[in-house]
């Protein structure tokens, strides 16, 4: 799990494009609950599927 988060990090970080590079403080500062929210979502989607 964190190789793939360094991974997603470090992706990030290198991105020529502006608006992907801020994606890391994006993820784990403002929009903390709106991506477990997200995920939650997800995962309610897919076992909705099954």
């Amino acid at each position: 799990m964190k190789h793939a988060i360094l991974r997603v990090r470090n992706w990030c970080l290198d991105h020529p494009w502006p608006w992907l590079r801020n994606c890391w403080e994006w993820l784990t500062t403002r929009s903390l609950f709106t991506t477990i929210g997200l995920w939650i979502a997800l995962m309610l989607w897919v076992y909705g599927q099954n």
